[in-house]
């Protein structure tokens, strides 16, 4: 059974073989068929069965589903990719969640997803629709994993620290984030046929999930300087045994803010928006393209009155908090995920 749905699946995607990005095109009906037979997908349950808009939540499962299976890699090997399978990503998923349904998780409304102890069921909640596209897939993935087992522990640092279930021990304990941090790495190190927006998203959640999901880092110990000469645009990354340089005529002159989910720029010329240097794509990324990297105090920046700007001198954007420091005070404000969303203001004497 499972090899005659999977011949359906190839030979309907050869209209969707396109470079896969955030905003794929529509799911091929005779594709999504198959899907909604492989893993029991109800209509009642995930709403209209749309296979073209972007806010439909049907077509966020089917796409994730298709980029699983479509996706191309490369095999070189990283200290950050733990294979625990030998199946592909598609076959691991398909064997393990015998169905995926929406809703139906344990605890507050931050949880995205989860698997019940003993079921092959995959549940998906509300933020899950609401996380970029290669974050549902990871979580996919991720959540196929606690189908063998493998729970979480208790965060003991980081913004996570004292979290009961939010962290993994290391990469050796080969568990659900071990295996969404091997895709995003497989996508950002090896990826073949994913757009270059794309495979910035994979590498920026590398990252905030090394610093943050699991007892102790994983990341190698390198270090990163990256510096960027405003009169020609001329960026260079030195990363402890190598140089990266990359000339852009994008942004000519401003501040170099770099931060836990990479580097942006704050343009001198306050009629510009941010932008978001990528120095292992080589490339300047527009943050209309990547808004959920940039976080609140970027979006927020960029959605101001051109008049407003200059009053703001730098931007603060960690992973856990961020803030802008204004002539006479600063406003700062926790992650959302972490605390507070309103901004707290503290004036300068």
């Amino acid at each position: 059974m499972l090899q005659t749905l999977l011949l359906t699946i190839l030979l309907a995607a050869a209209s969707f073989a396109e470079e896969i990005s955030e905003t794929p095109g529509c799911v091929p009906a005779i594709e999504a068929t198959a899907y909604q037979k492989q893993f029991q997908l109800k209509f009642a349950n995930f709403g209209p069965w749309d296979l073209c808009s972007e806010a439909s939540d049907t077509k966020k499962v089917l796409s994730a589903l298709h980029t699983i299976r479509a996706a191309e890699f490369s095999d070189e090997a990283s200290p950050l990719i733990t294979r625990v399978s030998d199946e592909t990503d598609f076959d691991y998923l398909a064997h393990r969640a015998r169905r995926i349904q929406k809703n139906g998780c344990a605890g507050d409304e931050t949880v995205v997803a989860c698997v019940r102890p003993g079921e092959h069921t995959l549940r998906l909640q509300a933020p899950f629709f609401a996380i970029p596209a290669v974050n549902r897939v990871a979580t996919l993935l991720h959540e196929a994993r606690h189908v063998d087992g493998f729970p979480h522990v208790t965060c003991e640092a980081g913004p996570l620290s004292g979290s009961d279930g939010g962290c993994d021990p290391n990469l050796k304990y080969h568990g659900a984030y071990a295996v969404e941090l091997s895709y995003y790495a497989r996508v950002a190190l090896n990826g073949k046929n994913f757009h270059p927006a794309y495979k910035a998203l994979a590498r920026s959640s590398a990252v905030a999930l090394m610093e943050q999901n699991f007892v102790r880092n994983p990341a190698p110990s390198r270090e990163r300087l990256a510096l960027l000469d405003f009169a020609d645009g001329h960026l260079r990354l030195f990363d402890g045994a190598n140089f990266r340089e990359h000339l852009s005529t994008i942004v000519s002159d401003g501040k170099l803010i770099a931060r836990n989910y990479g580097i942006a720029v704050l343009p001198r010329d306050r009629a510009q928006n941010s932008w978001l240097i990528d120095p292992y794509a080589d490339a300047f990324l527009s943050p209309d393209l990547l808004e959920s990297l940039l976080g609140t105090t970027f979006r927020n920046y960029n959605k101001l009155n051109i008049a407003e700007r200059p009053q703001i001198l730098d931007v603060l954007n960690r992973l856990d908090l961020q803030g802008r420091l204004y002539p006479e005070r600063v406003e700062l404000m926790l992650h959302p995920e972490i605390g507070e969303l309103e901004p707290v203001r503290v004036d300068l004497d």
